[in-house]
């Protein structure tokens, strides 16, 4: 302290002291609408019941939305460089190729889709495309991945596996989270670079 109003220090050879500050706290602030929503637009990518749009990733890049239509079972693209005029590109099937999606996320140019299984309490697989739909690489995860995210510094690829039983737990999974090393390139990705994280060390 130099100079302090209101406060008496101890002498200068004492070097080790507490001080007690008393704080007048301001009033908090009234809320006020600093921010508004204002509805744009609306975008459907097919007839309700048939169609979903579960999770949707937007790519900054190339303008583009990208939808995981679980109930249909493929991703559409959706052009979203006017938001008050979005339109369907493309779909890309999923189900009969790779099997069902769940999750979608989208960084530099790649999607990554987190696929369950046809028998979803197998193994299941994260399948990249570039933003124009063209297939580029798949590696195996742990069952059921039901949400996908890239690492903020785009080396890695975190998938959590939910691992639901079947209708009579006959079968049950263990939950389980899957890091995929992309830092070598999607395209170079093999089963390697795929990291199972088992969870049984938290049972009980």
């Amino acid at each position: 302290f130099i100079n302090p109003v209101n406060i008496t220090l101890p002498s200068s050879s004492t070097n080790n002291y507490t001080v007690m500050i008393v704080d007048n706290d301001r009033v908090a602030p009234i809320a006020s609408q600093s921010i508004t929503l204002n509805h744009i637009a609306s975008f459907s990518n097919g007839t309700s019941g048939t169609n979903s749009a579960e999770i949707v990733a937007h790519d900054p890049i190339s303008q583009r939305l990208f939808i995981a239509n679980s109930i249909a079972g493929k991703i559409d693209i959706v052009n979203f460089k006017n938001p008050a005029a979005a339109s369907l590109i493309t779909s890309i099937p999923l189900t009969a190729t790779y099997g069902n999606i769940n999750s979608i996320a989208v960084k530099n140019g790649i999607v990554a889709a987190a696929i369950e299984n046809i028998i979803p309490e197998q193994p299941g697989k994260v399948v990249f495309f570039d933003t124009t739909g063209v297939f580029i690489n798949q590696v195996t995860v742990g069952a059921m991945p039901d949400m996908i995210t890239f690492s903020k510094d785009y080396t890695k690829v975190i998938t959590a596996n939910e691992g639901e039983p079947n209708g009579t737990y006959s079968e049950d999974p263990e939950g389980s989270i899957t890091v995929v090393d992309i830092s070598g390139g999607i395209a170079n990705l093999t089963s390697a670079n795929a990291t199972q994280i088992m969870l049984t060390q938290f049972n009980g």
